[in-house]
């Protein structure tokens, strides 16, 4: 004879362990089992450590994602769109009594949101915005229920000004991607739009030399399509090894007009392997003001820059490159003292005309 076990009536403390030592599933379940047993569930404080994603489309929250920290952690899905039993995707959990709620799309969410953060809390919200119009966006990034977001990923047709509500949240703790159905006037303009930890930009043609000098501290900036050239981009190489802070770690844009290797490389020490259509440089300034160095890597109209200011960050290359400094500062002292001795020359050649000049005057 089995006798079920009345977890129920385990001391808080050795409750709460038991429960957050199950697998996401089994505390589900758990929660599922009776409308006490929700109550106590929901009660027990669990450590942030899930992953949330929430998938918004205008009129509709689609559904939430929890998931374990880490690449290969399974999620949950919850269908936080059905009502009234209707539309069901068997693929996806339903808590029919957490849908059934008065209220929008972003009401009903904020409602349903609040049960699964208490049951799996959060320690990165991810939010996805599809079709979401700009009143809908400003809700969204009011909520107090989504307010510890850390990743904004915008498609389809979202205007300029829901993106710039994005951007008025924007932290080094945050990150921000715009697929390339946002497609931003070519005047538009946000003095945050590179203050995200990282910014992709899948249309960029709005971005300008002057707003990404101005990048402090950043990790990662992508930009696809975009006005930028070559010579541009060797300016903000320049800005990149010259300064003593680190402006941006990583940096991805497709440039216009093609690449030109003179160009982008102009004025700085490189060392280029080429492989195909896809070439690797290193560079550094040619006087030694910091110890950063640059890898890049061109494959068609795109350039990937990565900024070493570590010393044992391309530790071979660098090494490289400071020998390839200390020869050509050598070649320029040589170089130097060669045009010294010339011009000594040519001035002891003014001093024997001007001699023989004296002396034939006087001898008059």
């Amino acid at each position: 004879m089995t006798t079920s076990f009345p977890i129920q009536k385990l001391p808080y403390l050795v409750l709460m362990k038991t429960v957050g030592l199950m697998a996401n599933t089994e505390r589900l379940a758990l929660l599922l089992t009776s409308k006490k047993t929700e109550s106590l569930v929901l009660s027990l404080k669990f450590p942030n450590d899930k992953v949330h994603t929430i998938y918004f489309a205008e009129g509709s929250c689609g559904f939430m994602l929890v998931s374990d920290h880490g690449e290969n952690a399974t999620p949950i899905k919850f269908d936080c769109s059905v009502r009234n039993g209707a539309g069901r995707n068997e693929e996806m959990n339903v808590i029919q009594k957490w849908c059934d709620v008065e209220g929008d799309f972003i009401k009903r969410t904020q409602t349903i949101y609040t049960k699964i953060q208490k049951l799996f809390p959060v320690c990165g919200l991810s939010l996805r915005l599809n079709n979401v119009s700009t009143e809908s966006v400003e809700r969204i990034l009011a909520a107090p229920e989504f307010k510890h977001w850390w990743d904004v990923y915008t498609s389809g047709n979202i205007q300029p000004d829901a993106i710039k509500l994005i951007m008025d949240h924007a932290s080094p703790k945050r990150r921000i991607v715009c697929d390339s159905e946002v497609k931003l006037p070519i005047d538009f303009c946000h003095p945050k739009a590179f203050d995200f930890n990282v910014a992709k930009y899948s249309v960029a043609t709005w971005a300008s030399l002057d707003q990404l000098l101005a990048v402090r501290y950043v990790d990662v900036i992508g930009l696809g399509q975009t006005r930028l050239r070559c010579d541009d981009v060797n300016v903000l190489l320049h800005t990149f090894l010259e300064t003593g802070y680190q402006m941006c770690n990583k940096l991805e844009i497709s440039v216009t007009g093609g690449i030109d290797v003179d160009a982008l490389t102009e004025n700085l020490h490189t060392f280029k392997v080429v492989n195909g259509e896809c070439n690797t440089i290193f560079l550094c300034t040619p006087t030694k003001t910091n110890s950063k160095i640059a890898k890049i890597v061109t494959y068609r109209n795109l350039i990937i820059i990565s900024i070493g200011a570590n010393e044992e960050d391309f530790l071979e290359a660098r090494r490289l490159l400071t020998l390839i400094r200390t020869r050509n500062r050598i070649q320029e002292e040589m170089n130097a003292e060669d045009m010294r001795q010339m011009e000594i020359e040519q001035v002891e050649r003014e001093i024997n005309e001007a001699e023989q000049v004296l002396m034939a005057a006087m001898a008059e």
